[in-house]
């Protein structure tokens, strides 16, 4: 099995493709993974009060944003035959993929990176460098074409939470 980590509002298209192929040609099947975190200062249970997300807490809106992002994304894994399971963690991007490769033992683990260098590197980190010296499996990174960030509707909801 492989355990293929993304991040939806990514370039997460890119490394699903790698991974299909990578989970056709071994005969594998793929955990694919993502991880939600409430911004600093939302709690799970606050609902959020207008929109289309009335009434739902703020981890539900995301996690369950995050399940229909995985289940699109799913399809180049479906399409090539490959059977797949969906996964959302809640906490912090890098402890999740290490739980969940902790808890599944996959042959390998799948991520992203977005290949980012120098001063930008230094200030804003590396989640993939992390996991990478962290993880007891063996880690393919994927290095994105460029980096793009495309917050759902439903992260903007609960980011407003937030802000205020």
């Amino acid at each position: 099995m492989l355990l293929v980590a993304v991040d939806p509002a990514g370039c997460a298209y890119q490394v699903v493709e790698e991974a299909s192929s990578l989970a056709a040609a071994l005969s594998e099947a793929v955990i694919l993974m993502t991880s939600v975190e409430l911004p600093e200062g939302v709690t799970p249970e606050v609902h959020l009060e207008t929109g289309r997300y009335a009434g739902h807490t703020a981890e539900d809106v995301l996690v369950t944003d995050a399940r229909q992002a995985l289940d699109a994304l799913a399809e180049p894994l479906r399409a090539k035959g490959v059977g797949v399971r969906l996964e959302v963690r809640v906490g912090p991007c890098v402890q999740a993929v290490l739980d969940s490769a902790d808890e599944h033992r996959p042959r390998m683990l799948v991520l992203g990176t977005h290949g980012r260098t120098g001063l930008k590197r230094f200030f804003l980190g590396s989640v993939a460098e992390q996991i990478l010296r962290q993880a007891k499996v063996p880690v393919l990174t994927v290095r994105s074409q460029g980096v793009v960030d495309h917050p759902s509707d439903a992260q903007k909801a609960v980011q407003a939470l937030a802000d205020g």
